[in-house]
C-alpha cells in the first residue's frame, strides 16, 4: 500500500474494461456502506455518552439525598453497604466508558477498509479521486492542532472525558474515607481505601490498555486489510497464511 502523499499507479479512466467498470461499481457500493456504518457508530457513541450523564445525575441525586437525610450517612454499622456502593461506581463507570470506546473500535476498522477501497478506486480512476481516509483523516486527527489554524476538538473531548471518569471513580471513595475518618473508624477507613484504590487502579489499567489499542488499531490492522485487498484464491494467497488457513480451508 502507498504512504500518504504517494499516489498509486493509475490506468486511463477513459479506457476501463467492462470488468473494471463492474469492480468500480462494487467498490463504490462498499464505500457507501462503510460510510453509513461509520455514521451509525458515531450515533451509537453519542447515545452511549448520555449514560455517563445518567450516572453523574444519579451520584448528584444520591449526594443531595444523603445531605438532606443525616441518618443515611455512613456509620460504623452501614459502612459495608456504603463501601460496596462506592467501590461499584468505578466498575460501572469503566463499563460505560468501554461502551463508548466500542464504536470507535468499529469506526477505525471500517475506516481502514475504506482506505483499501480508496486505493483500488484511485488505481483505476485517478491518483487523488478518493482521499478522505487515506490522505485526510491521518492528518486531521493526528493531534489537537493538526494544521496551522485548525483545532481538533476531539483531543480536548477525550481529555475532559478522562477527567470526568477519574472524578466519578475517585471522588465518592475520598468522601467516604473522610466520613469514616471523622467517625474515628480508622480500621474501616483504611480497609475501604485499600480496596477502593485497588479497584480504581484495575479499572484505570483496563481503560488505558483498551483506549491505547483503539487509537492504534488502524496501524495494527493495516497489514491485514492490505492482505485482503491484494488476496487471490490461490494457495499462495497471503491472506491464507495470515489467518492460518490450511489447504483444506480449516484452521
Amino acid at each position: 500500500m502507498d504512504t500518504i502523499g504517494t499516489p498509486p499507479p493509475t490506468a486511463d479512466p477513459g479506457k476501463l474494461t467492462a470488468q473494471e467498470a463492474k469492480r468500480v461499481d462494487a467498490w463504490i457500493s462498499q464505500y457507501a456502506l462503510c460510510k453509513a456504518e461509520i455514521a451509525a457508530q458515531i450515533g451509537y457513541y453519542k447515545m452511549h455518552v448520555r449514560n455517563f450523564q445518567l450516572l453523574l445525575g444519579a451520584i448528584v441525586g444520591a449526594a443531595a439525598f444523603v445531605a438532606a437525610h443525616p441518618d443515611a450517612q455512613p456509620t460504623s454499622q452501614n459502612r459495608l453497604l456504603w463501601a460496596l456502593g462506592v467501590v461499584g461506581i468505578p466498575i460501572v463507570a469503566t463499563y460505560l466508558a468501554l461502551d463508548v470506546i466500542g464504536p470507535f473500535y468499529i469506526v477505525n476498522l471500517t475506516a481502514e477498509r475504506m482506505v483499501t477501497i480508496e486505493w483500488s478506486l484511485n488505481t483505476l480512476l485517478g491518483p487523488r479521486v478518493y482521499v478522505t481516509e487515506r490522505y485526510c483523516s491521518p492528518v486531521f486527527y493526528r493531534g489537537p492542532y493538526p494544521l496551522p489554524g485548525l483545532t481538533n476538538p476531539d483531543a480536548f473531548l477525550w481529555a475532559f472525558g478522562a477527567l470526568l471518569y477519574i472524578t466519578l471513580s475517585a471522588a465518592p471513595l475520598i468522601w467516604l474515607c473522610g466520613r469514616l475518618g471523622a467517625l474515628a473508624d480508622v480500621a474501616g477507613m483504611f480497609t475501604v481505601f485499600i480496596i477502593g484504590l485497588l479497584v480504581i487502579a484495575s479499572c484505570l489499567l483496563i481503560m488505558v490498555h483498551c483506549t491505547f489499542n483503539v487509537f492504534t488499531a488502524r496501524t495494527a490492522v493495516r497489514p491485514f486489510m492490505s492482505a485482503i485487498a491484494d488476496s487471490t484464491t490461490s494457495e499462495s494467497d497471503p491472506l491464507r497464511s495470515l489467518l492460518g488457513v490450511s489447504r483444506r480451508g480449516h484452521g
